[in-house]
């Protein structure tokens, strides 16, 4: 799920209305009665929707006081109201022009203007309105909006705490600022915010809506849907609640319920891109990647320009068992077309020394617990800091232990949570980063946008958050290896191919992991084979060739364990994909974690990877923990990470070329149980002193690709910094 797709905040419409047409003290002393009482009445058409009538009055006003004010002002209501913006703020010119102490002129052409998206002209007008009216909380309110729209947020803050500060229970205030404290990242205060706008207003649905996506940020998943329960009670028909609780639901791992969810949310709003992404996304969960993928292009059939739902339908189509690599790097750069940046970037200002120290940056959001943690935590503290400065960009929206483990190896660490691209993209220059090293790709919270800013003269892509090409144009380079990229693979990257000499990424166990069991077929007298991939992986290839295997070795059992079996829907989908062998295949969730469900490495004797889309940590830890891997070589990188590790751990004969070669390794392996057995026994070793687990030696070749790749940048570089 990309959680930055769901409605986080409703903002709503612009709100502050047009103001008041006729004030006190706006009419001429020396008007006589009987105009006075015409305006009143030419008022109250108006405010009752006669406005022809309206207007007649006004004009016949004029012909006896062509500079009337009230009637000026009020004409200027009934063009703004027949959408005659331009005409309206002309005639409030002449209006304020005879009555420059009404502060309701400049307020209402600030409405004006910023619906003409004149934002800029509108600040002057409201900010000279609140000069003249600093009581007038709508004009505080307004001029907030108008400074959030330009991105000006602090002062939108400063605006909406005048507008609370005149009045106290202003409940759309509170709000207000809410939304902007949670686009900073300051989930605490946007929560006391939404909280004080409740307090005020207990049935305003929006507060309710607010408040659960800062609970749901704040990882309080039941606090998150009692709130989203509460704006749906109050608005049956808020489609954004709806949608929100379907990512609540999501993250907790009931699918089944949020796929009910995201489809409420788009019967109520049919056009509602961002809740048929999501749907898409946990259609994915399940496994279910064709429905994925349908929902994703109906996302961006809706709305072309949101550039995280392409992100999604790129990151999903990684699992379409029938992609190739040429198909994926096009819509990639379909992707770069779309959403990235058509301005050339300006002159990078960095020392052109080729020798010197390099300042390399890392920027991804999985700086965290996550899978990547086993490869990317050990590189960072493998490398030499005599040759490199590290710089850490977190988009880490929860960060924890593991979070502090990764702050510790930088030289700088920064949070990029709630930081603009804009702004992002001067603070790398800023730190004149020479290498920035992309570990998110497609995947949830990435910083694409950004990247395609060109914040650093070079820039390196991995294939760790997605597994293949950008298809940007702003990278230069990505680091692979010769069995996950080998020669003729280069048409399926916009980037030149940097392969390093054994494998991409160095691999950590962690030292809390339990030691490797005696082998279970021979306590048991049964070969169990395992798959502890997500869903997504499971194609139907993989079924039926795992299907045939358990055919030919009657007796046999397949365990399926993963996180996403937590959801009986998702569950009753893979029961349902192995019904003819439903006796011999369990399927489990993951309670409390992996780190409490290491015990079942110990029922496990064969591990089957994923195909075609293979598994990385998920297939590193068991074979740590001893578990043999029989794996199927495909034709794209994502497709080969289990014949890397494999061929680096010395058992290229496990990597299958087909599916019925697959079948025959699985079927002669779990046959022989003396070879199962002396694996079980040695597996760890052989993975401990392969290149795998030589942190050290792989930090040191990256070094020296970086190295060449900045001596490169130098040569090209004149005295300007322009390449």
């Amino acid at each position: 799920m990309v959680s930055s797709l769901d409605k986080q905040i409703d903002a709503g419409l612009f709100r502050g209305g047009f103001g008041t047409y006729v004030a006190a003290g706006t009419m001429e002393s020396t008007m006589d009665h009987v105009h006075s009482e015409r305006i009143k009445k030419a008022d109250h058409l108006f405010h009752t929707g006669r406005l022809q009538e309206a207007r007649e009055i006004c004009l016949g006003v004029l012909e006896s006081y062509p500079e009337h004010s009230g009637s000026l002002s009020l004409l200027a209501g009934i063009a703004y109201e027949e959408g005659m913006l331009d005409s309206a703020l002309a005639l409030y010119e002449r209006a304020i022009r005879v009555s420059p102490d009404s502060g309701f002129h400049p307020y209402n052409m600030g409405v004006i203007t910023r619906e003409l998206g004149r934002l800029e002209e509108s600040v002057s007008y409201y900010k000279k309105a609140v000069s003249m009216m600093p009581d007038h909380v709508e004009s505080w309110f307004n001029l907030g909006d108008v400074l959030q729209s330009l991105g000006r947020i602090g002062e939108a803050i400063n605006c909406y705490e005048k507008a609370v500060g005149v009045r106290p229970d202003y409940d759309k205030a509170w709000n207000s600022m809410g939304i902007l404290h949670c686009r900073m990242n300051r989930l605490e205060y946007a929560l006391n915010c939404f909280n004080k706008a409740i307090q005020i207003e207990p049935l305003s649905a929006r507060a309710h809506n607010n408040a659960g996506n800062v609970l749901r940020a704040l990882g309080r998943a039941e606090d998150a849907i009692a709130a989203f329960d509460r704006a749906i009670e109050i608005e049956p028909h808020y489609a954004a609640a709806y949608n929100n609780r379907g990512v609540a639901l999501s993250e907790k791992g009931m699918f089944g319920a949020a796929i009910h969810d995201f489809r409420k949310a788009v019967e109520v709003d049919p056009q509602y891109a961002e809740s048929y992404s999501n749907m898409g996304s946990t259609f994915r969960k399940q496994g279910r990647v064709k429905e994925s993928l349908s929902c994703h292009r109906k996302a961006m059939e809706i709305n072309s320009t949101n550039a995280d739902a392409h992100c999604s339908f790129v990151f999903t189509l990684q699992y379409d068992p029938e992609i190739n690599g040429e198909s994926l790097l096009a819509e990639c750069r379909e992707w770069d077309r779309r959403h990235g940046s058509r301005e050339l970037p300006p002159l990078h200002e960095n020392i052109l020394d080729p020798e010197r120290r390099l300042r390399v940056g890392y920027i991804s959001p999985d700086f965290s617990a996550h899978a990547i943690s086993f490869i990317l935590l050990p590189l960072l503290a493998a490398h030499d800091k005599t040759e490199v400065e590290l710089f850490c960009y977190a988009e880490v929206p929860r960060p924890d232990a593991v979070t502090e483990s990764f702050r510790e190896c930088a030289d700088s660490w920064k949070v990029t949570v709630g930081i603009s691209d804009t702004d992002l993209d001067a603070i790398i220059r800023e730190d004149r980063i020479d290498i920035l090293v992309d570990y998110g790709g497609y995947s949830s919270n990435n910083r694409l946008k950004l990247l395609t800013l060109k914040p650093a003269p070079i820039q390196v892509s991995t294939l760790f958050g997605h597994g293949g090409a950008t298809g940007l144009k702003a990278f230069d380079y990505v680091l692979t290896d010769p069995c996950l990229t080998p020669e003729g693979f280069e048409s399926h990257f916009s980037e030149q191919v940097v392969r390093l000499s054994h494998h991409v990424a160095p691999f950590r166990p962690l030292s809390t992991w339990p030691e490797v069991s005696s082998l279970p077929a021979a306590r048991n007298g049964k070969v169990v084979f395992g798959s502890f991939s997500s869903p997504d992986r499971i194609s139907p290839m993989a079924v039926s060739v795992w299907c045939r295997i358990l055919s030919r070795l009657p007796g046999s059992r397949l365990l399926l364990k993963h996180p996403a079996f937590s959801d009986s829907d998702t569950r009753g989908l893979w029961a349902e994909s192995f019904q003819a062998f439903s006796e011999r295949v369990e399927i489990e969730d993951v309670p409390e974690g992996w780190g409490r469900n290491m015990e079942v490495y110990s029922r496990v004797d064969i591990l089957l990877d994923s195909l075609p889309v293979s598994g990385h940590t998920s297939s590193l830890i068991p074979l740590w923990m001893g578990l043999p891997m029989v794996s199927l070589s495909g034709r794209h990188a994502r497709q080969r990470f289990g014949t890397s590790i494999l061929c680096n751990v010395g058992l290229a004969d496990l990597v299958a070329e087909n599916g019925d070669a697959y079948v025959e390794k699985a079927v002669r392996l779990g046959s022989d149980l003396d070879r199962l057995d002396g694996l079980r026994k040695t597996l760890r070793e052989r993975v401990a002193a392969s290149p795998i687990c030589d942190a050290k030696g792989i930090a040191r070749e990256i070094e020296d690709c970086y190295r060449k790749m900045w001596r490169a940048w130098c040569a090209r570089t004149d005295m300007r910094g322009t390449s």
